[in-house]
């Protein structure tokens, strides 16, 4: 089973420098524990998605609870279910307790499109042994730091009793908290399986 599937397409206004419309798919991969066919076959449909808009490849792709040892077919996976497409694969970083359990954040982004500016990336500690990863991204027509974009990946606590939920909280805290370090007016996408049940929580 598989958590739920996020398609956005994100209109990313960078000023008269840099625009870009930009899709992001954000799904947590359950350290891809489905078959890997009907896994592929999501990801070829989310390129062949014309809603709203045109079709188009995924930009940025933002998976969770990916293993160090799935990542490399979760890259795999990709490349043939959407070829002609170059992905590359942003820094990654996993702890062993997330190894050990639900997995850690991936990112992975069209070449035509982004490079990585590896010295953004940070790991933020979000509760329960999880970090949210956190990208620094540069479009590629971009000619100034108008033209950046910084993606949280996340994967906060499940379950739903009240220490789970302050867990969640201090979690979304630690993300706003950096986030609020960047610089006024920055480009930020925040991607990942929040695990909230209710719009009432205090991590919401």
């Amino acid at each position: 089973a598989f958590g739920p599937l996020l398609l956005l397409l994100v209109s990313v206004l960078l000023t008269a420098s840099a625009s870009a419309q930009v899709r992001v798919m954000n799904w947590n991969v359950a350290r891809l524990n489905g078959d890997p066919v009907a896994i592929e076959d999501v990801f070829a449909a989310a390129a062949a998605d014309d809603q709203p808009g045109f079709t188009t490849a995924p930009a940025i792709v933002a998976p969770q609870a990916v293993t160090a040892s799935s990542r490399p077919a979760r890259e795999n996976i990709i490349q043939d279910a959407i070829p002609g497409v170059e992905y590359a694969s942003a820094t990654f970083t996993v702890e062993s307790s997330e190894n050990g359990s639900g997995g850690a954040q991936m990112l992975l982004y069209r070449t035509d499109l982004f490079e990585e500016i590896e010295s953004g990336h940070r790991d933020i500690a979000t509760g329960a042994g999880r970090n949210t990863d956190r990208w620094q991204l540069r479009l590629n027509a971009a000619d100034d730091d108008a033209g950046i974009i910084w993606v949280y990946g996340s994967h906060l606590k499940a379950s739903n009793s009240s220490s789970d939920a302050e867990i969640r909280r201090q979690g979304a805290v630690a993300i706003r908290n950096d986030a609020d370090s960047l610089p006024n007016g920055s480009n930020i996408i925040y991607a990942g399986d929040f695990n909230l049940y209710s719009n009432n929580e205090p991590a919401y």
